[in-house]
């Protein structure tokens, strides 16, 4: 595994970010770090992941061959909107927004008992 800072310096380095994940995996930290660093990420058709990424991930298909067609048609404009995306969703998924999101549901399911 890559030191912190050479991880970081290569994910700066992307236009882009490719998550070929599939069904079998639970979750994602990498998912976190396209959203860190603002990169539009292409996707798989695992649920999980164009769920939480939103506008920033940019779906390609299933197989090799139709990754290849979404990057072919990629421009600047898609991958600044995606990036846009990403960036947007650095306040609503911080650890203080979580953190708040989930003090909020404890303090309520209190109050309800």
């Amino acid at each position: 595994m890559a030191p912190v800072e050479v991880y970081a310096r290569r994910l700066y380095a992307l236009d882009a970010l490719v998550m070929p994940f599939g069904d079998g995996m639970l979750t994602t930290g990498t998912m976190a770090d396209a959203i860190a660093v603002g990169l539009p990420t292409l996707v798989s058709p695992w649920g999980y992941l164009t769920e939480a990424l939103g506008e920033s991930a940019i779906p390609y298909g299933e197989t090799a061959a139709d990754l290849a067609a979404c990057i072919d048609d990629l421009d600047g404009e898609r991958l600044a909107a995606a990036a846009a995306a990403a960036v947007a969703l650095r306040r609503p998924t911080s650890w203080g927004a979580i953190a708040e999101a989930t003090l909020a549901f404890i303090d309520d399911l209190v109050a309800a008992h």
